[in-house]
């Protein structure tokens, strides 16, 4: 009888540790997929998780509701104005997962093919004016030169910047 009762325990300590193992190894698997996870997957995930998204950007200290995610940025309104906003992610973005306001909340967009330089052409191409800020430099004006990885921006002055795509957020002021 005492015998039955040491193996019994045994066999149940066993059962036990093999489940931790598994376990274990599931979690590892869900650390190994989320070290391949980029930017754009995490903010979409998001969003499918709490059904909405909000990032914080600290250049204009401003909320930004998400409406499309792009490779390599992010657009979408201004919480209270409303204003059109892109954001290329960098140092000043942050998710936001609780609600701070009533706004209206788009539906997010994956365009997992449209980089920024093609959504920077399409604002140059339309001759929106645009406020930028970022690299220490804010400037209100048109997108006049789009290549692979920086844009320039002239003002009425004929002022130019030109801004790498790191980091700089584009507010869209006007429509042409």
């Amino acid at each position: 009888m005492r015998w039955e009762n040491l193996v019994t325990d045994i066999e149940l300590q066993w059962e036990r540790e093999d489940a931790n193992a598994h376990w274990d190894e599931n979690r590892e698997r869900e650390r190994a997929d989320r070290a391949q996870m980029l930017f754009r997957d995490v903010l979409l995930s998001e969003y499918r998780r709490i059904g909405s998204l909000d990032i914080v950007v600290r250049e204009v200290d401003s909320i930004i509701h998400v409406a499309r995610v792009g490779r390599g940025w992010i657009d979408g309104f201004e919480c209270v104005t409303g204003q059109r906003t892109l954001v290329v992610p960098g140092t000043a973005t942050l998710i936001e997962t609780r609600r701070r306001c009533r706004c209206n909340l788009p539906l997010v967009t994956d365009l997992a093919n449209v980089t920024v330089g093609a959504a920077l052409r399409q604002l140059e191409r339309r001759c929106d004016t645009l406020h930028a800020v970022g690299a220490g430099r804010s400037m209100v004006g048109r997108v006049t030169a789009v290549w692979a990885d920086s844009f320039r921006m002239a003002n009425r002055l004929n002022e130019s910047v030109v801004y790498s795509f790191n980091d700089v957020v584009l507010s869209v002021l006007s429509r042409a």
